[in-house]
């Protein structure tokens, strides 16, 4: 038994709300302004939640089968971890700007695969969220601050993963639970993306604590996406990308912290 809480700022398909609602699955939807940010909006849909185990999932990804929710829910179910996160995948071969974009790590985890992206222990644990795929108990906002509202350009994910760490609360990795996110098509978007991402990297730091495993596996992240696909046709691509997001990372940093 679950239900859906949707958090709305634009119009809904309603064909998909009378599926679920078919299906005798509880929807309630909740709309709201543009420009609160993605803290905001998590600690709204958190407060409107009637459960104990929260899952997340964005608009713009689709599960791969039946088992996603039973296996993104299980080690909580069992009483084995209160965090539970999992990666997401695309599917390539539409369009070869497409893939490279897909190849950069954008979106998410993309068809790098998170054990090669980011640090995943023998026990299968990490320090890192999939925000747009994971679940928690909600005991855990009882220990750890709920998403941080005052950053206003993303990030809200990797200081509340920050938060877990702090208070030894582990975050399990299943492989499993795998979904499909939709490939970004346009290099503007890419673009975009990346100005922003990285606004909010300076209000991270400004707000919070670097540590060491933030930056070891920012490194180990962009050594895979250099060097993973090097003897294939989409190296150059995948080159004049990074190029491309390295400048609009600066210009985003730059510009957020000159005009505060």
């Amino acid at each position: 038994i679950f239900e859906v809480n949707l958090i709305v700022q634009w119009v809904i398909d309603v064909n998909k709300i009378e599926l679920l609602n078919k299906n005798n699955i509880p929807v309630h939807i909740y709309e709201y302004h543009k420009g609160l940010w993605f803290g905001y909006y998590r600690n709204e849909a958190i407060k409107k939640s009637h459960w104990e185990i929260l899952v997340w999932i964005d608009d713009d990804e689709r599960t791969k089968n039946d088992q996603w929710l039973f296996n993104l829910t299980r080690p909580i179910i069992e009483w084995l971890y209160s965090v539970v996160t999992a990666w997401t995948d695309i599917e390539l071969w539409k369009w070869y700007w497409t893939d490279c974009i897909s190849y950069l790590w954008y979106p998410w985890w993309s068809v790098i695969w998170f054990d090669k992206m980011r640090t995943v222990n023998n026990d299968w644990t990490t320090e890192h969220l999939c925000t747009g795929n994971f679940s928690f108990h909600k005991t855990i906002l009882n220990t750890v601050s709920w998403f941080d509202e005052s950053l206003k350009s993303w990030a809200e994910d990797v200081a509340f993963a920050t938060v877990l760490g702090e208070k030894w609360i582990k975050i399990y990795r299943e492989p499993s639970a795998t979904i499909f996110h939709i490939q970004r098509s346009w290099i503007i978007n890419f673009c975009k993306w990346h100005l922003l991402r990285w606004k909010s990297v300076y209000e991270f730091i400004k707000l919070w604590l670097v540590t060491g495993w933030h930056k070891k596996d920012k490194i180990r992240s962009v050594k895979h996406i250099l060097f993973d696909r090097f003897f294939t046709r989409y190296v150059v691509g995948i080159w004049i990308l990074f190029g491309l997001q390295y400048l609009f990372t600066v210009i985003g940093y730059w510009y957020k912290r000159l005009s505060l």
